[in-house]
Order: structure tokens, then C-alpha cells, then sequence
């Protein structure tokens, strides 16, 4: 049953994509459809359900990584603004983050099913 996903709305204007989540494994939502007036995209995360082998696609950090990429690149142009240098400094937070999580989890051994 797909589920709307509305965070990147302004709540005084109308959004130009609609977004959907999908597709969900075991709780991790993994599949999510980006709709605009040109078509439809999707987007489709790497899962791997218990007992089964990993489903490829994108993970977070590669998600991340675009919009931190995008934001780098409008800091280095004439749309360069704090609000952008703001959103960028907590991505990058983020990143940090979910690879602390990754490298906590190759230490300790855990398998894709443990936190």
C-alpha cells in the first residue's frame, strides 16, 4: 500500500513531486516512487530480509552523498547562502553518523539483522 511522503513540502506552496513509499521489508521501507509532470522515478534501497541474500540498490550514504555533492556545488556559485552552508554542515553530520554506526557494527561483527 503506498504512503505518501510529504517532509519536503512548504507548507504555503505546492510541491512539483509527489512521493510515495512503495515497498516495505520487515519495517526498513526500501522502495520509494518520485512522481513530477516529466515522469516517474524510482528510488530503491539496499535490504537484506532475514534468511535471504542482499537486494542491491542504493544505502543511505550514497543518497546522502548526492545531496551533499548538490549543496557543495551551489556553495561554490552565486546561490551561495547560509541557509545552504546550514543544511550542508548537518548533512555531512549525518554522514558522520551513519558511518560511525557502520564501522561500530564491522567491529563488533553483527550480522544485516542486529542494530
Amino acid at each position: 500500500m503506498p504512503r505518501p511522503v510529504t517532509d519536503h513540502v512548504f507548507p504555503s506552496s505546492p510541491s512539483s513531486v509527489d512521493i510515495e513509499c512503495v515497498a516495505e521489508s520487515e519495517g526498513a521501507r526500501t522502495e520509494y516512487s518520485c512522481t513530477s509532470h516529466d515522469g516517474t522515478t524510482s528510488l530503491v534501497f539496499a535490504h537484506q530480509p532475514v534468511g535471504e541474500a542482499l537486494r542491491p540498490g542504493l544505502t543511505d550514504e550514497s543518497l546522502l552523498a548526492v545531496v551533499i555533492d548538490r549543496l557543495r556545488g551551489s556553495q561554490e556559485s552565486p546561490l551561495r547562502c547560509r541557509e545552504f552552508a546550514c543544511a550542508l554542515t548537518k548533512l555531512e553530520e549525518a554522514m558522520f553518523w551513519l558511518h560511525a554506526r557502520t564501522h561500530a557494527r564491522q567491529r563488533r561483527g553483527a550480522s544485516p539483522h542486529e542494530a
